[in-house]
């Protein structure tokens, strides 16, 4: 796992720099007094909830305040992009967000965003966002003041779940909104979050809003958004045997987020591949984004391309994962993509090989190998 900072060692980090931890210790303190204040005064009277970013999130204003011209000292706190950092290994859709992280501010044009929101015990924050050409990427925390259920947590808790990571199921409704006010109905692209917990209390996520299935979507708008639900998993302790009714713990109440969004366009490239086999099978393009590859199919006329599996390895002929649910996106994290091989085999092959490199490259109708740099 990538290391993480307690609070402790954060200061004494900063402490060793000198001048500079007396400055963003102040800054800090009038920061934590301003959160404080602000939860304060939407819940009325009661204690304030400790603000879900804690210190890093209260350093991230301050070295946006500040800035840290020392460089050592900038890359080891993990503040702009904390959550990506964090969260973007262990996620089906992995990429290396937190190089691109921007930092989303609480207040724009004097008006306040509300990128932390409270309801039911729950507090939602919404501290930094990356994108793509097609996508983008919202750094997410929940905190509970109660503490989550043990069994929320089945990377740590159940012996037979097998993935790296952990689920958090949201229900939303939504819109995308251009500037010229056309509207984009996006209810339910948040439906479940994955990512880890980082204490019995908080739960950090990579918020992924897919559009690649939308068309001619603009590269500039706004994202309106409601979550009214968010449940997960129990396990057998919390229900009886004999029903599983409420094998699931909900949290119905309303947070409320509006972030502005700039897709990067120019992220991507196109690499025109165009060619065909005996048989009209082929690759028509291969686009790489900044953490997908994908590669456009072209097949007989008259026949459907969901009868084909486009299948793309890296330079070391290692097959590349799915990037989350695009089955046929695939990550480029941690891979070397300069120079790939796109193969195209029929969807049976693929379902009765897919264990097995070698009878898949046997079986495969076409092959290509593409410089993506060209």
């Amino acid at each position: 796992m990538e290391e993480r900072y307690t609070e402790q060692e954060l200061k004494r980090i900063l402490q060793s720099k000198g001048n500079e931890y007396e400055k963003i210790q102040k800054k800090m303190e009038e920061t934590y007094r301003m959160i404080e204040e602000t939860q304060q005064r939407k819940r009325g009277a009661r204690k304030p909830a400790v603000w879900a970013g804690g210190l890093a999130a209260a350093m991230a204003v301050c070295i946006i305040t500040l800035g840290i011209s020392n460089p050592v000292l900038a890359a080891k706190l993990p503040v702009i992009g904390a959550i990506f950092q964090a969260v973007q290994t262990y996620v089906s859709y992995s990429g290396d967000f937190s190089k691109d992280a921007i930092p989303l501010a609480e207040t724009e044009n004097g008006e306040e965003n509300n990128l932390v929101q409270t309801d039911q015990g729950i507090t939602v924050a919404i501290s930094e966002i990356a994108r793509d050409d097609k996508s983008f990427y919202l750094g997410i925390t929940m905190t509970s003041e109660e503490g989550f259920p043990k069994d929320f947590n089945r990377v740590k808790n159940d012996t037979e779940y097998v993935l790296e990571y952990d689920t958090m199921n949201c229900q939303t409704t939504g819109e995308l909104v251009t500037a010229n006010g056309k509207k984009l109905d996006m209810s339910g692209e948040l439906g479940i979050l994955e990512g880890i917990f980082i204490d019995d209390n908080t739960f950090q996520t990579i918020g992924y809003v897919d559009l690649s299935g939308y068309e001619k979507i603009a590269d500039n708008f706004t994202y309106n958004f409601e979550i009214t639900d968010i449940w997960s998993y129990l396990g057998e302790n919390y229900y009886s045997s004999e029903t599983t009714e409420n094998s699931e713990m909900h949290y119905s109440g309303s947070w409320k987020f509006s972030v502005d969004v700039s897709l990067d366009k120019a992220s991507a490239k196109v690499i025109e591949v165009n060619q065909t086999n005996e048989q009209g099978i082929g690759i028509a393009t291969v686009t790489k984004g900044k953490y997908y590859i994908t590669a456009e199919i072209i097949v007989p006329e008259g026949e459907e391309k969901d009868r084909y599996i486009v299948l793309i390895y890296d330079e070391e002929g290692n097959r590349l994962d799915s990037f989350g649910s695009n089955v046929e996106y695939y990550s480029v994290k941690d891979r070397k993509t300069d120079k790939i091989t796109v193969r195209v085999c029929s969807e049976a092959d693929f379902f009765m090989n897919k264990a097995e490199e070698e009878k898949l490259k046997e079986h495969a109708l076409y092959q290509v190998e593409v410089n993506c740099n060209q």
